[in-house]
C-alpha cells in the first residue's frame, strides 16, 4: 500500500513543478535586466555637449566631466545587466536539464547541483543588484544634468536624488531578502524531491 508522499509519479510531477517554479523565477529577473537595458539607452541620449539644465545659473550647468560620469556609469549598469542576463539563461538551461534527468545515481550528486544552482542564482542576483546601484549612480548625475547641480543647493535635485536613492536601497533589500529566501527554500525542496525520483525509480527497476 503506497501513498501519494512515496509514489515515484508524484515525486516526479513536484519535481517538476519545483523546475517550472524555478525557471519562472529567473525570467522574472531576466525581465528586470532587460528593462533596466531599455532605460540605460535612454540615459545615454542625454550625454551631449550642449546639454544645459534647467537651472538659468550658468555655474549650475553641467560641465564634460559629470556628462563623462554618466556615460561611464551607464555603460558599468549595462555591463552588469547584460553579464546577469547571459547568465540566467545558463541557469535556466541548466535547471531544465535537472528536472528531465531521472539517472542512477543522482541522489548522490543532487547535493553538488542544487549548489550550482543556487550559486548561479545569487550570482546573477548580486550583478543584477550591481547593476541597479550603478544605474542609480547615473540617474543620480542625469538628475543634475537636467535640474541643475547639487553644489547649487537647488531643492529640486537635492529632493530627487534623496528619495531616489532611499526608494532604491528599500527596494534593494526587499528584493535580495524576498528572492534569496523563496529560491533558497525551492531549492531545498527541488533536491529533496529530485533525490526521491531517483531513490523511487531505481526501486522500480529492481
Amino acid at each position: 500500500m503506497s501513498s501519494q508522499g512515496n509514489d515515484p509519479n508524484a515525486a516526479a510531477t513536484r519535481t517538476g513543478e519545483l523546475t517550472k517554479f524555478q525557471s519562472n523565477a529567473v525570467d522574472v529577473l531576466s525581465s528586470i535586466n532587460s528593462l533596466f537595458t531599455v532605460a540605460v539607452f535612454l540615459g545615454l541620449s542625454f550625454a551631449s555637449p550642449n546639454q544645459k539644465s534647467i537651472d538659468p545659473r550658468s555655474e549650475c550647468n553641467p560641465d564634460a566631466t559629470m556628462l563623462k560620469r554618466l556615460v561611464l556609469w551607464e555603460v558599468i549598469s549595462f555591463s552588469f545587466f547584460l553579464f546577469s542576463s547571459l547568465f540566467l539563461k545558463s541557469l535556466q538551461l541548466y535547471i531544465n536539464m535537472l528536472g528531465d534527468e531521472k539517472k542512477e545515481g543522482e541522489k548522490k550528486e543532487g547535493g553538488k547541483k542544487k549548489g550550482v544552482v543556487r550559486g548561479m542564482f545569487y550570482i546573477s542576483v548580486l550583478t543584477t543588484t550591481l547593476g541597479v546601484a550603478s544605474f542609480t549612480v547615473s540617474m543620480a548625475y542625469l538628475i543634475q544634468i537636467q535640474v541643475g547641480k547639487m553644489s547649487c543647493w537647488i531643492f529640486e535635485t537635492t529632493l530627487s536624488v534623496i528619495f531616489l536613492a532611499v526608494m532604491v536601497f528599500l527596494g534593494i533589500v526587499s528584493y535580495l531578502v524576498v528572492t534569496a529566501l523563496t529560491f533558497s527554500l525551492t531549492t531545498d525542496d527541488f533536491d529533496q524531491h529530485l533525490s526521491s525520483t531517483t531513490v523511487f525509480t531505481t526501486a522500480a527497476s529492481i
